[in-house]
């Protein structure tokens, strides 16, 4: 009788969640689709329930994030995402060529630079919605371009403390150093006047 009772209570509970509003469903079942993802969570919400899964796969700001290195999982994601803004993790050799041609929909964009320039395919342009840019820096020789390029970047985050150029002046609103102790005078010496930043964040990475 025990067993039958718990059974009970436990698909009372079950049917209590699946009747919540939709947009209640969406804040729980949006994070664990997020990266790093859970494919274990994601798995388990995705069968809890037809309407749950229906909401997630109806709602194109869930797949936004193009995280994964598989080929399948990015041409999966592009397709759910219908057309929305993206965020574009760290792309590969293997996977940059399928997301370049929604440039024009990235909105943000980390990736590791290994060369003495960026990509041709990045200083090239072709981001006009790109507002956050996260650079893991080979060379501290680097000097990023903004002007023309990236009309819309606000936010910078980057290995090194490097000058940032006139163009800088009145554009960025938060920038992030992750490479070592940076000093107070460093700062002053580095940040071009009048900038409209807002958040000055300065870690060791770690």
């Amino acid at each position: 009788m025990n067993r039958v009772a718990a059974l009970q209570r436990k698909q009372n509970v079950r049917i209590g969640i699946d009747q919540l509003p939709p947009e209640i469903i969406l804040i729980i079942i949006q994070h664990p689709i997020q990266p790093p993802p859970n494919n274990l969570l994601t798995h388990t919400i995705f069968q809890f329930s037809k309407r749950f899964r229906d909401l997630a796969l109806g709602t194109p700001s869930l797949w936004t994030t193009i995280w994964s290195s598989s080929p399948r999982i990015i041409t999966e994601l592009l397709h759910r995402s219908e057309g929305r803004l993206l965020n574009i993790l760290y792309p590969t050799l293997h996977t940059r060529d399928l997301v370049l041609p929604h440039k024009a929909r990235w909105r943000s964009l980390s990736y590791n630079v290994v060369s003495r320039a960026l990509p041709d395919w990045l200083s090239s342009g072709g981001v006009p919605e790109l507002v956050e840019l996260s650079l893991r820096l080979s060379f501290p020789s680097l000097v990023v371009p903004f002007k023309g390029i990236m009309p819309k970047l606000r936010i910078l985050r980057k290995n090194y403390l490097l000058p940032l150029g006139e163009d800088a002046k009145g554009r960025l609103e938060e920038i992030e150093i992750t490479k070592g102790a940076v000093s107070p005078e460093a700062f002053i010496d580095w940040l071009p006047r009048n900038n409209s930043l807002r958040t000055l964040k300065a870690h060791d990475g770690q």
